[in-house]
């Protein structure tokens, strides 16, 4: 299969996936097996969901097409969203891990790239930490494109789960309100 293929074949399954919550959303409002499902696991549920989603460099899968669901289903908007931001964060420090265990691997082999790279760290700290609060608040893709790189450069946590955090809440709060408002489950 080509990359092109494969990338198609990709927004078909995001694309499907989106779709059939939209589909759950709408049939939580006649089922109570579904509703009482959402309830069952609640808030903790959509953290869990969240977080797994939240590593999807792999297979995207975002947590917040399911906000009409968890909306329709009894839970509140607001706690969700948040809720959501913080699942997605957890799941973006697994790839801060990975990025920790290469830097890690690549000073055991004295590569003279890293010391050139953290040079650049050193000029130039603030500009890779705001790119990622944008491209968190912004962009529909996976955090961890930037978030591995950085951490393999050695950035602080705290900064970078902040930055990720704040980017998180504004890309959930942003998109659940969208996605409610486009299928009017407020209405």
């Amino acid at each position: 299969m080509s990359a092109r293929a494969h990338k198609y074949l990709k927004g078909v399954l995001v694309l499907t996936l989106v779709v059939a919550a939209f589909l759950l959303a709408r049939e939580a409002t006649e089922s109570a097996i579904i509703k009482e499902t959402v309830l069952l696991y609640g808030y903790t549920g959509v953290f869990f969901l969240s977080a797994v989603a939240g590593f999807n460099i792999v297979v995207p899968v975002p947590a917040i097409a399911f906000v009409p669901l968890f909306v329709e289903s009894g839970l509140n908007i607001a706690p969700t969203l948040f809720v959501i931001a913080l699942g997605t964060t957890f799941g973006d420090f697994v790839g801060y891990a990975l990025g920790l265990a290469g830097r890690e691997l690549a000073e055991d082999k004295k590569i003279k790239i890293l010391a050139f790279l953290e040079q650049t760290r050193e000029r130039h700290y603030w500009w890779p930490i705001g790119t990622l609060f944008f491209y968190s608040a912004l962009v529909p893709f996976p955090n961890e494109i930037l978030v591995i790189p950085l951490a393999f450069l050695g950035y602080k946590f705290k900064h970078i789960f902040i930055t990720v955090l704040a980017g998180n809440l504004v890309f959930s709060v942003l998109s659940g309100l969208a996605t409610i408002g486009a299928f009017g489950i407020f209405a």
